[in-house]
């Protein structure tokens, strides 16, 4: 099953917006992902066994996982692209 982090400063409040946007998005899409959410740091933790980071601003680190902002599930803006770049990425890792 593919896995997705999903990270924000708090891991609570932002990260949930996103969560449930995604939940959304693989149901609507017919796909099985795991996602999993978490504060920034506690990504260390996690990152060796996903196949995607979400975050919701820019990561100073590079995890070596394909990594997206998940900002646009905050605004509305931008949001079909980044819906097509995550299941680019889900579909192809």
């Amino acid at each position: 099953m593919k896995k997705v982090l999903v990270a924000c400063a708090s891991g609570i409040a932002t990260s949930t917006l996103i969560v449930n946007k995604l939940s959304n998005l693989f149901r609507d899409q017919g796909v099985k992902v795991e996602i999993v959410q978490c504060s920034y740091g506690e990504v260390n933790s996690y990152v060796k066994n996903v196949d995607l980071i979400v975050t919701t601003q820019k990561f100073p680190v590079d995890f070596k996982k394909p990594t997206l902002i998940g900002f646009a599930y905050l605004t509305g803006m931008g949001e079909a692209e980044l819906n097509g770049e995550i299941m680019r990425i889900i579909n192809e890792s």
